[in-house]
């Protein structure tokens, strides 16, 4: 197993799992034209260790975090609607590292509008089993 984090600076907030929560016909088109998602995070989340999940760290520039995980979706896994289903959970935290309330749907506007950001982390725990057991 190998635990890595590795942080860069990203001038906006994105959705990792743009791409995946995509219907098929969706995802070609919108890869194409320059969606703010994560590329990789299907191949993150195949190496993820079991019960772990890939986790995404934004420093916002008032001092605040929104920190995301992603996991391979429990629910509907074979669905054939969505690209790859993940599942995205979301958080915020101010200046103070208090939690403030923070829903997926004000993730996904925060995403829409731009939110700006000055770096991001993404760690995970990986194994070298191989994707799809």
């Amino acid at each position: 197993m190998l635990t890595i984090a590795v942080s860069n600076p990203v001038p906006k907030l994105f959705n990792p799992a743009q791409y995946c929560n995509l219907p098929l016909e969706e995802f070609f088109s919108a890869r194409e034209g320059g969606s703010n998602g994560h590329s990789a995070v299907t191949v993150f989340v195949g190496y993820l260790t079991p019960g772990n999940k890939l986790y995404y760290l934004w420093d916002l520039p008032d001092g605040g975090r929104i920190v995301s995980s992603v996991s391979e979706c429990a629910s509907d896994p074979d669905s054939t609607d969505i690209m790859y289903p993940l599942t995205v959970e979301v958080s915020r935290y101010d200046g103070d590292g208090r939690e403030v309330p923070y829903s997926i749907e004000e993730f996904r506007n925060d995403v829409a509008a731009g939110l700006e950001t000055q770096t991001v982390t993404v760690a995970g725990v990986f194994t070298n089993r191989p994707i799809g057991d």
